[in-house]
């Protein structure tokens, strides 16, 4: 990851946050400083627990293994979609999506 993937990734996650504490603003009215402070506080210790949780699981490695052959049998069977022996070959293809049937 480039020092400008970093920068941007902190960027969206500080304007994330700002939307979180407008919002409860809007909805609260005029909350003080500490109550905006706790709520950016605990905001920001689960995106830096996310963003630590991803870097430890590791890079996702793009191939269409085992594991996304289970995990997409589990997503079919829990939203009732046919659950099949698709082609791996057409899974990077534009058009190829889960049908339910």
């Amino acid at each position: 990851m480039s020092y400008l993937e970093i920068f941007l990734l902190a960027l969206g996650l500080c304007a994330d946050t700002l939307a979180v504490t407008m919002a409860f603003g809007a909805a609260y009215g005029r909350v003080p400083l500490a109550g905006h402070l706790k709520i950016d506080l605990i905001l920001g210790f689960i995106q830096a627990a996310f963003t630590a949780i991803g870097w430890l699981l590791g890079a996702a490695d793009g191939k269409f293994g085992a594991s996304t052959t289970a995990a997409v049998k589990r997503f079919q069977a829990d939203y009732n979609a046919y659950v099949d022996q698709y082609n791996k070959d057409h899974a990077s293809d534009p058009g190829f999506e889960l049908v339910s049937h």
